[in-house]
């Protein structure tokens, strides 16, 4: 067997840096990335119409299933194992490139059927374009991964950001040129090329074609395969009968407010969790330290991403109005359902973690089949009501995931009472914010829709702040993220004041 690749060894102090290290760099390029993206919607939005949006969400869900029926999670496999040994870490990236051959066989095989079901013969030369940037997203290298395993987060944070820069720079020309959808689809195709090119220059590890631990990857990632596909559907089964029974251009309204809506949330519980595999792999399972920390991480992401889901939803109107402009106006009811939704999705986030780490994948495929299983009979149920109809669905299977996650929790190591201690105060002090929110005038004497929102943020943010501050005090300064960031605040006056 080959030998490991030496990883740094750290003690608890510095594990604990490094998850912090880890999860500001996650953070910082997800919403480095968002941002970008949401500059680019900000000005394709006014270039293009919303059935331009429509053609590439039909496209890319398609795209999505077939990915995911190949997905064998081949990256979690190397990111758990902290002595991964190079021919493990080589077998991972042949079935990674594998995955992405096969899945842009299929999708070209099946466009004109895809075309066919979604009644939208321009998909066919869509997919076909798409395809290519699949099969060249396969052979992207693994060495910005094997750079987050050893815990440096920053390669991939320049990585991401440099591929959305150029995607971005080359969407706009060609939407300036062209005007229509085209400009989504060859961009989309483009970032997944620039994106493989910089993998390589970044990084200098080079992987090579073998399957000799091929038994070895499929008995974990058998159960992450389904987990993968599950989750495609959990996420993807309201697109399809939005797409199924409304216009492309219903179709782009509804996938833009879900986008949008998920933002918040998704921003922050994702590259926590994203950050929290590789550290926590650190610790021994049964270790008392890693529950400690796990409990913590997830009163801290709570206590980010409840104020935020709901107040986007307490402002949505207003957001629609600045964000997207007045043809998108009729958005906005689905995205305040989309924002508590999500928000509600992702309040046990770390849980996937946790069941990673505790050699149970098979928890994850059941309960993403599970909420796939929800979201279809709930949207078959109120698809008569029509698009909202299928948003209540959605809302519907995010509360039911929520509880799904909270019944399991005893199996990972996650009790009822850490999670209830964890989020009750976040949760609470979400809720007072929303509703004071709620109960203000539609508009605010003759503001601008800009300055309006900008107030209504400011005065949502101060009775969240003064409500977490003041229960943190009741309840004893227990150690988290409030005492973080009075630390924090503290060590920069004080060198304010130096100099």
């Amino acid at each position: 067997m080959a030998d490991a690749i030496p990883r740094p060894v750290m003690d608890k102090l510095g594990l604990a840096a490094a998850f912090a290290r880890g999860t500001l760099w996650s953070v910082g390029l997800r919403w480095g990335v968002k941002l970008i993206g949401l500059v680019s919607t900000l000005v394709l939005a006014r270039l293009l119409v919303p059935a331009d949006f429509g053609i590439l969400a039909i496209a890319m869900i398609f795209v999505s299933l077939i990915e995911m029926i190949f997905s064998l999670g081949s990256d979690a496999v190397v990111l758990r194992d902290p002595n991964a040994p190079p021919d493990l870490i080589d077998s991972a990236w042949t079935l990674k490139a594998l995955e992405g051959v096969a899945a842009a066989v299929l999708i070209a095989l099946l466009s004109p059927l895809a075309a066919s079901f979604f009644n939208e013969p321009r998909l066919v030369p869509v997919l076909l374009v798409l395809c290519i940037g699949v099969v060249i997203q396969g052979f992207t290298s693994f060495g910005p991964l094997l750079a987050r395993k050893d815990l440096n987060f920053g390669l991939e944070v320049r990585l991401a950001m440099g591929a959305k820069v150029v995607t971005f720079a080359i969407t706009m020309a060609i939407a300036f040129w062209l005007r229509n959808y085209w400009a989504l689809v060859i961009g989309t195709m483009l970032g997944y090329a620039s994106g493989c090119v910089m993998s390589y220059t970044f990084h200098p590890y080079r992987s090579r074609f073998t399957l000799s631990r091929l038994r070895e990857i499929w008995n974990f990632s058998q159960w992450m395969m389904l987990s993968s596909i599950g989750s495609f559907f959990t996420r993807k089964t309201d697109d399809f009968l939005v797409a199924h029974i409304a216009s492309a251009a219903d179709l782009g309204l509804y996938s833009v407010a879900s986008d949008l809506g998920q933002t918040v949330s998704a921003e922050l519980s994702v590259p926590i969790n994203r950050a929290s595999l590789p550290v926590l792999a650190q610790f021994d399972p049964a270790s008392p330290r890693l529950a400690s920390v796990v409990a913590m991480t997830l009163a801290a992401s709570n206590t980010l991403i409840l104020p935020a889901g709901f107040g986007l939803a307490a402002v949505s109107d207003l957001a629609v109005t600045v964000v997207l402009g007045a043809k998108w106006s009729s958005s906005a009811p689905l995205l305040a359902m989309f924002s508590i939704a999500w928000c509600l999705r992702y309040m046990p986030g770390i849980y996937s973690v946790m069941a990673m780490l505790k050699g149970k994948p098979s928890v994850l495929g059941v309960l993403t089949w599970t909420e796939a299983g929800v979201v279809l009979v709930l949207g078959l149920a109120l698809m008569q009501y029509g698009v909202e109809g299928i948003a209540w669905a959605r809302c519907g299977a995010a509360g039911a995931a929520l509880m799904m996650w909270l019944a399991i929790g005893p199996r990972i190591g996650m009790s009822l009472s850490t999670f209830a201690s964890a989020t009750w105060r976040p949760l609470c002090g979400a809720l007072i914010m929303f509703a004071i929110l709620r109960a203000l005038p539609a508009q605010l004497a003759s503001l601008a829709p800009l300055l309006d929102l900008a107030v209504r943020v400011a005065v949502g943010a101060s009775i969240y702040t003064v409500w977490i501050l003041a229960t943190w005090i009741a309840v004893g300064r227990p150690d988290g993220i409030e005492a973080r960031a009075l630390a924090a605040a503290r060590a920069l006056y004080a060198r304010v004041r130096r100099t």
